[in-house]
């Protein structure tokens, strides 16, 4: 494998400042750990980085999206490549799933429920958007706390990637960017490891609202913050009863 050392960064993508090793950092998608869930046995590093690209893909520019159809009639005879390729196509085959699902659903309407009936008055105009941000970090969440090898295995596994390979495919996947940019945005994403954060409840929080100021710019109040760790608390006894076995059956759907 070749050092991810070697990138060079210019400045172009400004989310690596929120990628500090040191910082509170955050991403503006979620759920990766989720994706990876279903498929933890797979062990090869480029299928696993495909389950996580469309999202990182969109974190790095919002105009980049991957369609693993589209990208399958480029490709060259590459084994890595088409396992690549094929953790893109769970992916999508994945969120097709989830957001289509009576699990979905039903956990969304509560937590939007909740957070109406709580007056958090922040969230008052997007609950529903909230809601449905705060179901997928809530899954990643408790994978992290009731299964810490599933992260630790995730990020072990992504540090297999060679980063001279990921640049020279980058070209099958509509990507007019500088590739330097995205391996150094991919190598601070693997380093900061910020989703093992997600068991402390403050930066928990403080993720929750990065993301929700995609659509509304406020931050909560410390009120406010008090009164979702509180929330979050009783939403995840509830989803600890049920993920479990809504993960196998995803499983099952895939395979």
């Amino acid at each position: 494998m070749i050092p991810f050392t070697n990138c060079s960064f210019s400045g172009g993508c400004f989310l690596l400042n929120l990628l500090q090793p040191d910082d509170e950092a955050v991403l503006f998608l979620m759920n990766f750990l989720s994706h990876y869930f279903v498929d933890q046995d797979h062990s090869d590093p480029y299928f696993v980085t495909g389950l996580i690209l469309p999202d990182l893909a969109r974190i790095f520019h919002p105009k980049w999206r991957l369609n693993a159809r589209k990208i399958r009639e480029t490709l060259p005879d590459n084994k890595d490549m088409d396992m690549l390729c094929q953790g893109i196509a769970r992916h999508e085959s994945g969120d097709l799933y989830f957001h289509n699902s009576d699990f979905f659903h039903t956990h969304t309407t509560h937590i939007k429920d909740v957070l109406n009936d709580n007056r958090i008055k922040s969230v008052s105009t997007r609950s529903y958007f909230l809601a449905h941000v705060l179901l997928e970090l809530l899954l990643d969440r408790l994978i992290v706390k009731q299964m810490p090898e599933i992260p630790e295995n995730f990020y072990a596994t992504l540090s297999k990637i060679d980063p001279e390979k990921l640049r020279m495919y980058l070209k099958h996947f509509n990507f007019v960017y500088d590739p330097w940019e995205f391996l150094a945005f991919f190598e601070r994403f693997i380093q900061s490891r910020y989703l093992l954060a997600y068991k402390h409840n403050e930066k928990f929080i403080f993720a929750l609202n990065r993301v929700y100021t995609r659509v509304n710019p406020v931050r909560f109040t410390e009120q406010e913050r008090r009164e979702l760790s509180r929330i979050n608390t009783q939403l995840e006894q509830r989803l600890s009863v049920q993920y479990l076995s809504f993960f196998d059956a995803l499983r099952k759907h895939l395979n």
